[in-house]
């Protein structure tokens, strides 16, 4: 009996998603490690990272980009994971760090920590959709690695896995803001529970978004506030929209309501004058 189209295109998948590493491997190379980070979207909790050296032959069938997968199937290829491959090491930034470094510098932290920890020591590591400074060994950066590089796809299966259990446990020291659940992620109820409540000491006190539901504001925000507050004429608001622009990204959207709200208010008593 033929495969049907599913199993085609899963079969070419498979047959497909260890291609760099066996470029890699017959440029001289034998030592090439999978990296993931999970946890950068979360309000609470820590970012995790994890380094994995898969054997020549892994059935590349048993992994799957985590997104993709249910806890179950995460759990089932996880213990598969474990059973077959040459190492795995895992790397993980708490809150007080994520604050200090700003969250994108702490996954990176967290995947440097990862890949030096592997034994043996990776001669070229396979990141996914970053470049890492520092890591100490030869690197492809590949957008959207998980969904297509086997060792990529067990990183992010181990690095889902683990810091799921680790929110799972936090949920136990701090009940009322259902950690065992959302994760740590923005849900209605998260955000809900963080303004009745306030901040756990997990929770990520640099993110506009916690701050915001708090009542607090950042100090991008207090920068930018400063700055409206000098605008006098049509080349100072030019120059404060385009400061706006560029920086709208780190700003929650209350902050950005209130911004454009001063500046209309601003820009009122300007022409009123």
């Amino acid at each position: 009996m033929a495969p049907s189209p599913q199993k085609k295109r899963a079969l070419l998948r498979i047959d497909s998603s260890r291609q760099r590493e066996h470029a890699l491997h017959e440029g001289g190379l034998s030592v090439i490690a999978g990296v993931d980070e999970a946890g950068i979207g979360p309000l609470a909790g820590p970012v995790v990272a994890a380094a994995v050296i898969l054997p020549e032959g892994f059935d590349t069938g048993l992994v799957e980009d985590s997104k993709k997968l249910s806890t179950r199937q995460r759990e089932r290829s996880l213990i598969q994971i474990r059973a077959h491959a040459i190492d795995i090491a895992v790397a993980i930034v708490e809150p007080p760090e994520i604050d200090s470094l700003n969250i994108h510098h702490a996954g990176l932290a967290a995947m440097r920590r990862a890949v030096a920890q592997l034994v043996p020591r990776a001669e070229h590591a396979l990141v996914d959709g970053h470049r890492i400074p520092d890591l100490g060994c030869g690197q492809t950066r590949i957008v959207g690695g998980d969904a297509c590089e086997a060792s990529i796809a067990a990183a992010s299966i181990v690095a889902k896995v683990t810091r799921d259990a680790i929110m799972v446990e936090l949920d136990r020291v701090y009940p009322d803001y259902g950690f065992a659940g959302h994760k740590g992620y923005p849900t209605a109820f998260h955000r809900a529970a963080l303004e009745k409540l306030g901040p756990s000491p997990i929770h990520r006190m640099s993110y506009p978004a916690v701050l915001a539901l708090i009542g607090r504001f950042s100090p991008r925000y207090d920068a930018l506030m400063k700055a409206a507050q000098s605008v006098k004429d049509e080349s100072a608001l030019k120059s404060w929209r385009a400061r706006m622009r560029r920086e709208r990204h780190a700003l929650s959207e209350p902050e950005v309501k209130r911004l454009r709200s001063f500046m209309t208010r601003q820009m009122t008593r300007f022409q009123e004058s």
